[in-house]
């Protein structure tokens, strides 16, 4: 019963990990589709949907990235301080839960790329028809 309590509790601190960077951009369900259509990263998304001078790009890029490193620095205390409370098999449990999430991340990642260069291609294709055109 422990091991199982254990486990949950580490996928319920991990399992933000696994969605992290899957966002619904642009899409008609999400509240901010007109600002975040099309973007990658946060920076990218609030400059574009901004208009943000360089001024203000420069310091919201540092805001942001101050944040990323207290998060990421936050995310290691956790897993240190829960590593030291679980048993050896917890730890193994929990780290094979992280690997899962990040093989995840990087199928994602690899879709997302493919997507892209599909979009690309399309985009290649439409602007030689225009030409054609002419």
């Amino acid at each position: 019963m422990k091991a199982i309590s254990a486990f949950l509790v580490a996928s319920a601190l991990l399992s933000p990990l696994a969605y992290a960077g899957h966002h619904d951009h642009g899409s008609k369900g999400s509240k901010h589709g007109h600002m975040m259509k099309h973007c990658d990263e946060m920076d990218e998304c609030i400059t574009e949907g901004l208009n943000l001078t360089p001024d203000q790009q420069t310091k919201i890029r540092a805001i942001l990235d101050d944040s990323r490193k207290k998060r990421e620095a936050l995310r290691n205390d956790t897993m240190t301080k829960m590593r030291a409370v679980l048993t050896p098999e917890q730890v193994k449990m929990v780290d094979a839960h992280r690997a899962e999430i990040m093989q995840y991340r990087a199928d994602m990642m690899k879709k997302k790329a493919e997507r892209m260069e599909d979009r690309a291609e399309d985009m290649k294709d439409r602007q030689e028809e225009q030409r054609d055109k002419r």
